[in-house]
């Protein structure tokens, strides 16, 4: 089974799930949120994806206090941190089977070479 994480006011979490529900693939859902996420997950998925990609810096809530962010993740520990902490600067969904992340972000050539 498939871990959905991200938040569920996302868009593309939301096209995420519509296309696992439209496929028929069984999901459970992570909400960053309610449920956290700790920071032995976040090593292991920036182990697997790299600290750059699973940062968006795209957000709003990473532009919000972009100077004090850029000087928190300075350190593998300050990034840990600070996504632990505001996980909305987590890219999302993240899509994982176990411990291996299987997608990051909604690309649906991705999902179809991936997941069917």
């Amino acid at each position: 089974m498939y871990t959905i994480y991200g938040i569920p006011n996302c868009g593309t979490v939301k096209k995420a799930i519509q296309w696992f529900d439209r496929n028929g693939l069984r999901y459970q859902f992570h909400n960053f949120q309610k449920q956290g996420v700790t920071a032995e997950l976040l090593t292991n998925w920036a182990a697997q994806v790299g600290w750059e990609s699973l940062i968006n810096k795209n957000g709003t809530t990473w532009r919000k206090n972009k100077e004090v962010n850029e000087k928190k993740i300075q350190t593998e520990k300050g990034k840990t941190d600070l996504l632990s902490d505001q996980t909305s600067i987590i890219r999302r969904p993240l899509i994982a089977k176990g411990d291996k992340v299987m997608a990051l972000g909604f690309q649906e050539d991705h999902y179809l070479a991936t997941f069917l």
